[in-house]
């Protein structure tokens, strides 16, 4: 009897400081703000396509997000050393990453990197946009038929332009070189600002790389690495309305480190949807030829690992190697 009028007791105890104990609430998005400012590493040079599209839009990135924004280059080994300098932060939100997919999908299929899709947060997706071939002004082949003939004719001679050993250039213009039988001199270099200034001074004649250099360095397209043709350039067709089945999307995204609590990411998820519904960000970007195209966390996510796993097979298909 004693046994049970004393369980009771405890019972009712315990359920009294219960009822008088404060609520703890999940910590969510509204809650949290930056402590201080935010760094966001782009792993390419200044003057870059990628480079180009976070400054246009981060006074509103900033201001949704809840702090200001420092943008910091950390160039080298395909990007790498930046993606790995970010992945070794702190997951508190402080440090984000914006990146192309050469350093994040390219590169640990290429060589040992220290890091992979697990060691990151796909947290949003800012634009989309195919590889443009492209090349100086004055350069003597204008078409992907005149310059795979010459190509064939030239083995090792014409001079192409790609940001890194292993990148997204890099990569494509291997594929189609496996699938020409010959050979063209890559000319490497940090990002994408140091191979448009070596297309100028005459260093290369061809550059792969984002849509909205074309424009904003009065480069010659030549041919699109995608399914379609794009509406800034209806009249310059793909590679494979050509015949080589080439594609190479670039997309821009924003990264948190693997373990950032998921409040932050939703914040940063949310900011990152708001700057691209801003209309100043959307002018921005519009002005440069890059039209946002967001995908949240989850779906930026599944897209990102399909596509590792198409780079992968890729990558062994054509016995592509970063060396």
């Amino acid at each position: 009897m004693f046994d049970r009028i004393a369980m009771a007791a405890m019972l009712a105890l315990a359920i009294a400081a219960a009822a008088a104990a404060p609520t703890v609430r999940a910590q969510s998005a509204d809650d949290w703000k930056p402590e201080r400012a935010v760094t966001v590493i782009i792993p390419f040079t200044a003057g870059g396509a990628s480079d180009l599209v976070i400054r246009a839009i981060q006074n509103d990135l900033a201001r949704l997000y809840g702090n200001s924004i420092v943008v910091k280059n950390v160039v080298g080994a395909g990007g790498s050393i930046g993606v790995t300098e970010f992945v070794r932060a702190k997951a508190d939100g402080l440090t984000v990453l914006a990146s192309t997919p050469g350093p994040t999908l390219y590169q640990p299929n290429l060589r040992p990197v220290g890091y992979s899709m697990d060691s990151m947060i796909s947290v949003c997706q800012l634009y989309s946009e195919p590889v443009m071939l492209m090349a100086r002004p004055d350069a003597p082949y204008n078409s992907v038929k005149e310059l795979a003939a010459a190509a064939k004719a030239q083995p090792g001679r014409i001079t192409m332009a790609t940001t890194g050993i292993g990148g997204v250039a890099y990569v494509a213009i291997a594929e189609w070189e496996g699938q020409l039988g010959a050979k063209f001199l890559n000319v490497p270099y940090k990002g994408s600002m140091d191979a448009i200034n070596g297309l100028r001074v005459g260093d290369a004649q061809y550059f792969p790389d984002q849509i909205n250099l074309v424009k904003q360095y009065n480069m010659k397209p030549i041919a699109v690495m995608g399914e379609e043709r794009t509406s800034d350039f209806p009249d310059v067709p793909t590679f494979k309305e050509q015949g080589w089945d080439i594609m190479a999307p670039i997309h821009l995204g924003l990264f948190l480190q693997a373990g950032t609590p998921a409040h932050i990411v939703a914040r940063l998820e949310r900011s990152c949807r708001q700057t691209l519904e801003s209309p100043d960000s959307r002018a921005a970007m519009q002005r440069m030829a890059v039209p946002p195209r967001f995908l949240d966390s989850k779906a930026y996510d599944a897209f990102n690992r399909a596509y590792f796993a198409r780079v992968a097979k890729v990558v062994k298909d054509n016995n592509i190697k970063a060396e």
